[in-house]
């Protein structure tokens, strides 16, 4: 049985859960998620996301939960206002991020009610028309902003038997009203089937109580029922649990009661609606036989399972378990390695090589690519992330913000294949922002090189650079290199005529002079996490180091959690006695020290060049260096050159 965690997010690097395999059931490890219940109500609710409503379990409950794919996790939501506590109700999607809930198992059970994701609320309808209240009915999605519903039964006491109903309704979500619908022939009565959203304006419904086994299509636009006659088909059943998935034009099946009085299966089927056939599915792990359990589409080729009971003895055997299964037969894209950002006056520009296979070599056809965009360099994309798709291997941010020292932006791109799988996370690219100042005299600047580009490898390169990408624009006078184990600068200076060049490499701290003001925008790929490591030099009287915070460190907030990082993380183990930032504005250190005792704390940036003192030669971090998980550390050069005693 696979079973995948969560992501979680440990010093500032996120651990990301593997996807479900294709054709395949993988249970989902997830905290928090709802209780273990029976006879609750899911929906797919837009985008990767499915909505959950009350069940019975322990109590009947009337607890609001969102499922999100690619976040991995259960989020419970906590309107003011919502349903009363109930079981055996349903739920439809009504397109948007709307679900609509109707009847149930409540001691009311005729009301409606409608679920806004974006406002996270629940709406009773009062609609002019409505069925009569019922629970055991099915409902499906029908296109538009609509919802059809079928049959149930009517509540009395005692329970759980009531009148059966034979009647087709259909919800209209801008009309607010329901319309009884009078086909010429219909489905016998039932309950505990399922129905789901086969395309355009029709829903399939199959098996139900009791011990059906027939297939049916309601078709809006003809308001009729028409019976399908599979090649095959799974033996009657019901407490069964189905959802269709939109990509595949297929629907699932799984478990129900198969015999009287209660015997319970594991059967996993497949029915493809083109061709009008069940297909049973034989997966190396899955979920326990049971009943009750419920469905959603995930997008994709995503469905989501959760709970149900694994018996039939009351009120015992509730399962709290989250499932998914994967119709996709193929592989996931390849992921983009790649990525690149580039600077074009105001704006980002990304570019990539296309990816032309899956993870197992296959060809793709017209995949898209989606783009992420945040502030934190260790950001896991979601979809409050994305900024855009295109099916070309270029983008340009549409809202950069860019010449804001205070703000940096990350990007990563998933590739699409034609079904909405998608792929791994891209490498990482990104811009970041340096305030310069004007040299008078001795003044100067520290920026870091933060980012990969293949384009700025000589100090001459880093030149260039800040001349073309500075507003307002600037003149490069000299870019200086720190040598610790010297305690020398190695200069490069433009005037009067170049000289000095020296090899730089990411993560390399630099002294620069510029003849006015000015923002430095950086734009590169990020460095692999690890790779980036700093020698650390004794300090003897004034003797000190530069290094530059690497983005993956984000957790480290405040310079004690840098002079912490270090102690913690150097080879061998060292003191650190302070660390420095340079203020370019007031030509001016602000300096936190440990001795005699901790003061004038400051907060950090990833990026930013900081100067530190230590009591032993050092390689920090060391941790990187000594995981497998990364590449080797790549050591700042001590190259040499004209140089001069610190002033």
């Amino acid at each position: 049985m696979k079973k995948i965690a969560v992501a979680i997010s440990v010093a500032g690097f996120l651990l990301i859960a593997a996807p479900p395999a294709p054709g395949d059931w993988t249970e989902q490890t997830v905290d928090p998620h709802p209780v273990a219940r029976g006879y609750h109500a899911m929906a797919y609710i837009g985008d990767d996301k499915a909505l959950l409503f009350g069940g019975i379990g322990s109590i009947k409950y009337d607890d609001t939960w969102v499922y999100d794919l690619s976040e991995g996790a259960w989020t419970q939501i906590t309107p003011p206002i919502k349903p009363l506590p109930r079981s055996y109700h349903d739920m439809a999607y009504l397109g948007g991020d709307q679900v609509l809930l109707f009847g149930g198992h409540d001691g009311t059970n005729n009301k409606t009610w409608v679920f806004d994701l974006s406002e996270g609320a629940w709406t009773e309808i009062d609609p002019p028309n409505k069925p009569i209240g019922r629970y055991g009915h099915v409902m499906s999605y029908i296109g538009g902003d609509q919802a059809v519903m079928f049959s149930g039964y009517t509540y009395s006491e005692p329970y759980p038997y009531g009148g059966w109903l034979e009647d087709t309704w259909v919800f209209d979500l801008s009309e607010e009203n329901w319309t009884q619908i009078s086909p010429p022939a219909s489905p016998a009565y039932r309950a505990y089937s399922k129905m789901a959203y086969i395309g355009g304006d029709q829903a399939l419904m199959s098996h139900g109580w009791w011990f059906l086994d027939d297939t049916w299509v309601f078709d809006l636009s003809e308001g009729a029922w028409t019976q399908l006659f599979p090649a095959a088909t799974p033996s009657g059943r019901h407490w069964l649990a189905m959802a269709a998935n939109g990509a595949s034009n297929r629907l699932l099946m799984f478990a129900g009661c198969i015999a009287h009085p209660c015997s319970l299966t594991d059967q996993t089927w497949v029915y493809d609606v083109g061709a009008n056939t069940w297909i049973e599915q034989s997966s190396p792990a899955k979920p326990l036989p049971r009943r009750e359990a419920v469905m959603a589409d995930l997008g994709g080729d995503r469905i989501l399972m959760f709970g149900g009971r694994d018996n039939c003895d009351e009120p015992a055997g509730y399962l709290d378990d989250t499932w998914i299964y994967d119709l996709d037969e193929g592989a996931p894209p390849a992921a983009i390695d790649d990525l690149m950002a580039t600077l074009a006056g105001s704006t980002i520009h990304l570019s990539w090589t296309a990816i032309a296979q899956d993870t197992l070599g296959n060809p793709l056809s017209g995949p898209d690519y989606i783009i992420y965009r945040n502030a934190s360099p260790t950001f896991s994309p979601g979809p409050a992330d994305s900024i855009g798709a295109t099916a070309d291997t270029f983008f340009v941010d549409p809202a950069p913000a860019v010449k804001d020292t205070s703000v940096n932006h990350t990007y990563v791109v998933h590739v699409a294949d034609s079904t909405g799988r998608k792929s791994e996370d891209s490498n990482r690219a990104g811009e970041y922002d340096f305030a310069l100042a004007a040299t008078a005299g001795t003044d100067h600047s520290w920026i870091g090189t933060p980012l990969s580009d293949p384009a700025i490898a000589m100090a001459g390169d880093l030149e260039a650079a800040i001349e073309a990408n500075s507003s307002p624009t600037v003149d490069c006078l000299t870019v200086s290199q720190w040598n610790p184990a010297s305690q020398t600068y190695t200069h490069y200076i433009t005037v009067p005529v170049p000289s000095g060049d020296f090899a730089l490499a990411p993560g390399q701290p630099c002294r620069v002079e510029t003849d006015t003001g000015g923002i430095f925008t950086f734009t590169g790929a990020v460095p692999a996490a690890g790779s980036i490591s700093f020698s650390l030099t004794t300090t003897t009287g004034t003797d000190y180091t530069w290094i530059s915070l690497p983005l993956e460190l984000d957790s480290l907030a405040m310079a004690s959690d840098l002079e912490a990082h270090i102690e913690n993380h150097s080879d061998p183990a060292t003191d650190c006695l302070t660390v420095s930032r340079w203020n370019p504005a007031a030509q001016t250190y602000t300096h936190y020290t440990t001795v005699p005792i901790p003061s004038g704390d400051f907060a950090l940036r990833t990026g930013r060049p900081y100067r530190v003192e230590v009591t032993a030669d050092a390689l920090w971090p060391s941790a990187f260096s000594a995981s497998a998980c990364y590449p080797p550390p790549q050591l700042m050069p001590s190259t040499t050159g004209p140089s001069s005693r610190p002033r």
